[in-house]
C-alpha cells in the first residue's frame, strides 16, 4: 500500500498571504507534483491545519483545490482548524457521538485512526476521557489488526521548548500511549503541527513528521519564548507498507536544487 502524507497546509483565502508567501499556491503546485509523481497513491492523509483561520470562505477554498487531488483523501484538524465550518465544507470529515471530528477507516493495510486533539482556546492540543473512550473503543474493535495512528498535536517532548508548550496535555498523551500499548500492535504514529521533518520512536510505536506548506519552524533546541521560522522548502512524504516494513521519503517538492547525473549505479 502506497499513501501521501501532507500536513499543515493552512489553506487561506484567495489571495492572502502568511509571512509573504501564499499557502494556496504552495499547495497547488504540491498536488501537481503528486499528480506527476505518485498518480499510483492509494491514499491521501492530511494530519491537520486545514486552514489558517478556520472560516468558511476559507474552508470552500480548500475543497477547491483538495478537489484536484487525485488519491482518495482523508483529513482530520488541527489547532487552527474549526470544527462547525470545516464539517460543513469537508465531506471527509465526520464527527464522533460527542461532536469530534474522528474516525476509524478500514485499509488494506490495518486500521487508520484519525484522531482529533483540538483544544478550544488554545494552540496546544489535548484528548480528554471522552475521546479516550471513544478511542478504547475503537482499538477494542481492531484487536485483531494493525492500527496506524494520525494526529495533528505530537504525544511528547521533541526537545523544540517553545513549540513543545503548546504540544498534547502530558496526562492526555499517557492515555494514549496505554490503549495503543494495550491494543499491541500500533505500527506508526504520523502527526502535524510541528513544520518539521522527525522521527524516532515514542512507547515503542515510531512516529514521523515533515514540513508545512507554510512558513517552517526552525531547528532551536534553546528559545522557550519565541517559536523561530525559517524560509525551508516545503514537503510531503511517500509512505509504503508491507507485511515487513512501514518506509517514508520526504520530499520537498519546491527545491530549486538542480539535478545532474551521477552515473550509473556501480556494482
Amino acid at each position: 500500500m502506497k499513501f501521501i502524507h501532507l500536513t499543515d497546509i493552512h489553506v487561506t483565502d484567495p489571495g492572502a498571504t502568511l509571512f509573504g508567501q501564499s499557502p494556496n499556491l504552495t499547495l497547488e503546485r504540491c498536488i501537481d507534483d503528486i499528480g506527476r509523481a505518485h498518480s499510483d497513491a492509494d491514499l491521501c492523509v492530511i494530519t491537520g491545519d486545514l486552514t489558517h483561520n478556520g472560516t468558511g470562505s476559507e474552508y470552500m477554498a480548500a475543497r477547491g483545490i483538495l478537489d484536484r487531488l487525485g488519491p482518495r483523501k482523508l483529513m482530520l484538524i488541527g489547532n487552527h482548524d474549526q470544527r462547525g465550518p470545516a464539517l460543513d465544507h469537508l465531506s471527509e470529515l465526520v464527527a464522533d457521538n460527542n461532536g469530534f471530528l474522528q474516525q476509524a477507516i478500514q485499509t488494506e493495510a490495518g486500521v487508520f485512526v484519525l484522531m482529533d486533539t483540538k483544544t478550544e482556546g488554545t494552540n496546544a492540543g489535548s484528548y480528554c476521557p471522552a475521546r479516550q473512550d471513544w478511542l478504547a473503543q475503537i482499538l477494542q474493535e481492531h484487536h485483531d489488526q494493525p492500527v496506524w495512528l494520525f494526529m495533528h498535536h505530537p504525544p511528547f517532548d521533541t526537545g523544540l521548548p517553545a513549540m513543545d508548550q503548546i504540544a498534547m496535555a502530558p496526562q492526555d498523551a499517557d492515555a494514549i500511549a496505554r490503549l495503543a500499548i494495550e491494543h499491541g500492535d500500533a505500527r506508526h504514529l504520523f502527526f502535524g503541527h510541528f513544520h518539521r521533518p522527525m522521527s524516532g520512536t515514542w512507547k515503542g510505536i515510531p512516529f514521523s513528521s515533515h514540513r508545512s506548506m507554510m512558513i517552517q519552524c526552525a531547528l532551536d533546541f534553546e528559545k522557550a519564548g519565541e517559536v523561530s521560522g525559517i524560509f525551508e522548502e516545503p514537503q510531503y512524504a511517500v509512505v509504503t507498507i508491507n507485511q515487513n516494513m512501514t518506509r517514508i521519503h520526504y520530499h520537498d517538492f519546491d527545491s530549486s536544487a538542480a539535478r545532474l547525473s551521477m552515473g550509473e549505479p556501480e556494482h
